[in-house]
């Protein structure tokens, strides 16, 4: 069905890869573009109907330096999310790349949107440094990897302090837990506990 030349005139732009992947606008949270941010952050999602992975860059529209650390990328119920939180006022530019699957592979770019933020919120941080560009277990539930998840989220509150992340492993798997702040490690804020295929990983926060 075509779409009236006032929606066409503001849809975001769609790569045919987007298309290729099985997604459709039903998909997205958003199709319109600008996505306005109010308050320092939006979230656009996209529902998957398969195991998918995807990566991303944002910088201002402009043009100038990527600004990768003002968005995080989570997988959580099949839907891929990014949390939008750019650090000063103005126009950027989100672009997204997918493929099938979480192994190796090529990404394509498949969708871009123009993002006009009013300005960062009060508390605005910028997330930390990750090597891949997700968040989360989410990549690991998909390949069935993990299930029972007690935070399917990429962040974990912490309201007494401390937490109890647990999960159990559907394959054997190997572990490794360290704890940062200021993307410097520090040590006995986390450690974790394995029995039989059940693993529970403890954290508590640093004094501020």
């Amino acid at each position: 069905k075509p779409a009236p030349l006032e929606v066409f005139e503001n849809q975001a732009f769609f790569r045919p890869d987007f298309f290729k992947l099985g997604l459709t606008f039903s998909c997205l949270s958003h199709s319109i573009s600008p996505v306005c941010i109010q308050n320092g952050e939006a979230t656009i999602s996209i529902q998957i109907p398969e195991p998918m992975s995807f990566t991303y860059n944002i910088r201002p529209y402009d043009g100038g330096s990527y600004q990768n650390e003002n968005v995080l990328h989570e997988i959580v119920d099949n839907t891929a999310i990014f949390r939008v939180a750019p650090a000063e006022k103005g126009m950027f530019l989100l672009q997204i790349y997918g493929k099938r699957g979480t192994a190796s592979g090529e990404y394509w770019p498949i969708c871009s949107y123009v993002v006009e933020s009013d300005g960062p919120g009060p508390h605005h941080v910028p997330f930390p440094y990750l090597s891949t560009s997700t968040w989360g277990p989410g990549p690991w539930l998909l390949d069935g990897f993990m299930t029972d998840v007690s935070h399917p989220k990429a962040i974990v509150i912490l309201p007494e302090g401390e937490a109890k992340i647990t999960f159990h492993s559907v394959k054997p798997l190997q572990y490794m837990c360290t704890f940062q702040k200021d993307c410097k490690e520090r040590n006995g804020y986390a450690f974790y506990q394995v029995n039989n295929r059940a693993v529970t990983v403890y954290v508590r926060a640093p004094e501020t």
